[in-house]
């Protein structure tokens, strides 16, 4: 089904497991509960759809454009988001155990109570993260990525289990020597 045109389909709750997606058109679908376990949705437009306590781990989502994408509580663990564009994407609550995101942008989107545990945002772009509390991470690594405004004084409150999680310039993160922005 590469290339197929679903914009605006209901697919609630469908199983659509391996599912070739490669291009597809899902832009404003309807995911809800659905399961895409390892589905290829390279370079698929998800743009607005929602994904919410939907199943989309181990899945190929390379290139995918989820702009204002939906996906509260969904699990997107082990996936590869390499370059996908996830801005303004609601992740609140998500699980992204490791996922791939490196060179992903998320700018403006919100990741309040985003399970990152494992999770690789090499050379990511979380500029202008619209929210960020208490994310979880654990052995996750931001090497290279865009942090610009992300403060720690506006409530961000991320949780480390270990000294294992990279800050964007590379180093470790050490609670006596902070050299992350948050």
């Amino acid at each position: 089904m590469p290339g197929i045109d679903l914009s605006g389909a209901n697919l609630s709750g469908a199983g659509l497991w391996d599912a070739n997606l490669n291009s597809a058109n899902l832009s404003g679908a309807n995911l809800i509960d659905a399961d895409l376990y390892r589905g290829n949705l390279s370079y698929a437009n998800l743009s607005g759809a929602n994904l919410m306590d939907a199943r989309v781990s181990e899945a190929n989502l390379r290139e995918a454009s989820l702009q204002d994408a939906q996906a509260t509580y969904a699990v997107l663990g082990q996936s590869d988001f390499t370059g996908a564009n996830l801005s303004g994407m609601d992740l609140r609550n998500a699980i992204l155990g490791n996922a791939i995101l490196n060179s992903a942008t998320l700018t403006g989107a919100i990741l309040d109570s985003a399970d990152l545990m494992n999770a690789d945002l090499i050379n990511a772009n979380l500029s202008g993260l619209r929210s960020a509390h208490s994310i979880h991470v654990h052995n996750t690594d931001f090497t290279g990525a865009d942090m610009t405004g992300f403060d720690h004084n506006w409530g961000v409150q991320i949780q480390y289990d270990d000294l294992d999680t990279r800050c964007p310039n590379g180093k470790r993160f050490t609670s006596s020597s902070n050299d992350c922005p948050f």
